[in-house]
């Protein structure tokens, strides 16, 4: 490489190499996000939020998934069970019978694309699936949506309390006593406690 490159290449490597470590080792690279092609980071198409007026509480597009995620999570299941989102694509990434096909096609479809979002059935019938049409322009996008469309939903169906966190009491009715009294608990914890820097 050395021998067969001029020292001012060599010395672009090496600059290069330098700015690589510096951002590897940036305490702030995970706040950035990255530019891709089938992302559509370079805009806010698509975005979307849910504010509770009376506490503020907000659901961004970005935050509706991991809520949808933890909401399910807290389900009560008596331990038989996990409860997860289920997401499904529209169009599906391969379609059925894919592998069967004598010649595949290598060129990904590029959208747009919509999903669906099945929760676990220890909810009512009506809040259990959500589906968002093909009109966005990601896989990422169309989940985001519709787990944004479904979390907002389950708070208009009083399963959500009003900073947007799941009440399992209203999931099992028998529960709510004990459900208060856990909550009256941890209302007179502090919210911050001072630590020493060690």
């Amino acid at each position: 490489m050395f021998e067969e490159s001029s020292p001012q290449k060599v010395k672009e490597w090496e600059e290069t190499e330098r700015r690589m470590m510096a951002a590897y080792n940036d305490p702030r690279r995970d706040a950035i996000i990255p530019v891709q092609e089938d992302e559509d980071f370079d805009d806010m198409d698509g975005y979307v939020e849910y504010e509770v007026a009376s506490t503020g509480a907000l659901l961004t597009i970005h935050s509706a998934i991991p809520h949808l995620n933890h909401f399910c999570a807290v389900i009560p299941s008596g331990g038989q069970e996990s409860h997860v989102p289920i997401y499904e694509l529209d169009p599906p990434d391969y379609a059925e019978g894919w592998h069967l096909a004598p010649f595949r096609s290598e060129v990904p479809y590029p959208g747009p694309w919509g999903a669906t979002v099945v929760l676990p059935r220890a909810l009512p019938k009506h809040l259990r699936k959500f589906t968002t049409p093909r009109i966005h322009r990601s896989k990422r996008r169309a989940q985001q949506h519709v787990a944004f469309q479904a979390y907002v939903e389950l708070y208009n169906a009083g399963l959500l309390d009003n900073h947007l966190l799941p009440l399992s009491s209203a999931i099992e009715p028998d529960k709510k006593e004990e459900v208060e009294a856990m909550l009256a608990e941890v209302a007179k914890r502090a919210s911050t406690a001072r630590v020493s820097i060690r």
